[in-house]
């Protein structure tokens, strides 16, 4: 996380949430404050998210890490069960085509999942009440989240072709 955009956030009293992230070259997943709207003042959801102003490579703007065009819901798991879970867990992901670069395969999922599994880029996971409204994920979370994403890198994908 770079330190500068720590320092605005605390500086200008911004409110932030804890997200999870999966990032691509990183040996383990981390919990780490999101920025959000500087209009919220309570109960955000999540088109408040910012994480492309604070979750980015040394604070140049255009430069993400996290980008979120696509996302993928998950209110079961596993995905036909009847049960629903006490909350929405959204995970965030970018296709290649979208920015128009190449991005690198996902070394985390890649250890979990097998090495034939095929996930690229950063993955940023939130958490939401089923009113929408986001809440801090919490370290239990992560690793629930973390069987989550195994199951859909392997047997539901999260589909990062161009042709989808």
């Amino acid at each position: 996380i770079n330190n500068a955009v720590a320092y605005f956030i605390q500086e200008h009293g911004r409110l932030t949430m804890n997200c999870m992230l999966v990032a691509s070259n990183a040996i383990s997943s981390l919990i780490v404050l999101v920025l959000l709207d500087s209009a919220i003042e309570h109960r955000p959801r999540l088109l408040d998210l910012q994480p492309w102003r604070y979750l980015h490579k040394q604070h140049i703007q255009y430069s993400q890490t996290i980008t979120t065009d696509h996302a993928i819901q998950v209110t079961r798991f596993p995905r036909d069960s009847e049960c629903i879970l006490d909350f929405t867990y959204t995970i965030m992901y970018s296709k290649e085509s979208d920015h128009h670069r190449t991005l690198p395969p996902n070394l985390l999922l890649s250890h979990m999942a097998g090495r034939n599994t095929r996930v690229l880029g950063n993955i940023l996971i939130c958490k939401t009440t089923n009113s929408s409204y986001l809440v801090d994920l919490q370290p239990d979370d992560a690793v629930f989240m973390q069987q989550v994403l195994i199951a859909y890198a392997v047997d539901y994908g999260i589909e990062q072709n161009d042709g989808d």
